[in-house]
C-alpha cells in the first residue's frame, strides 16, 4: 500500500464508549511519526488498536462498521477541519 494515498485510519476503543473513529491522516489525534504500516500490525494494546492505512473515507467508514460492537463515528476534529477547508 505505499505507493497508494493513505488518507485514513481507524482507531477502535474498547473502554471508553466501545466506539470506532476514523480520522484523517492530518488529523492531531494521529501521530504520524508513531503510527506506521509496522506499528499497525504489531502493537497490542490493554485497550484499543489503530487499523489503516485506508485510502478513502468509504473504506474506512465501511471498516469501521464491521468491528463487532462498536459504535462507528467521525473525529470532531477532523469533521470541523474538513467544514473549514473541504479540500484537504
Amino acid at each position: 500500500m505505499s505507493n497508494q494515498k493513505q488518507n485514513f485510519v481507524v482507531y477502535e476503543n474498547w473502554t471508553a464508549e466501545l466506539k470506532a473513529v476514523v480520522h484523517k491522516i492530518s488529523c492531531g489525534h494521529v501521530r504520524r511519526d508513531r503510527i506506521s504500516e509496522q506499528w499497525l500490525r504489531t502493537n497490542q494494546a490493554p485497550n484499543d488498536r489503530w487499523f489503516g492505512y485506508f485510502n478513502t473515507l468509504k473504506e474506512a467508514w465501511d471498516f469501521a462498521s464491521l468491528l463487532p460492537n462498536r459504535s462507528p463515528k467521525f473525529c470532531k476534529c477532523c469533521s470541523d477541519k474538513e467544514k473549514e477547508n473541504p479540500s484537504t
